[in-house]
């Protein structure tokens, strides 16, 4: 489970160490990037599915006021004790 923002790719500078990649081929391909230092996920792309996206966590802007997300995926298979925020939409599947 996790909450990310969505950019435009050429909207977006990623600053700092290098971050590692990992590719996971498939429909749709992900690129996920991590940091060097303590492994954890910061950022996805595709190479096809969301092409001209960058997705980052929104965990990484360490803003408690960030936007609410406007919809959430998969919300069928959220854990049993998320109960549902009010006013955004949610879809069952990524529709």
């Amino acid at each position: 489970m996790s909450w990310s923002a969505w950019f435009l790719r050429d909207a977006v500078t990623i600053d700092g160490p290098d971050t590692k990649h990992h590719h996971r081929p498939g429909q749709p391909d992900r690129y996920r990037g991590f940091c060097p230092t303590c492994g954890t996920g910061k950022f996805f792309f595709s190479g096809a599915g969301f092409a001209d996206t960058i997705a980052i966590t929104a965990g990484s802007f360490g803003d408690p006021g960030f936007a609410a997300p406007e919809f959430i995926l998969y919300w069928a298979n959220r854990p049993h004790w998320l109960a549902a925020p009010e006013g955004i939409v949610l879809h069952p599947e990524e529709d």
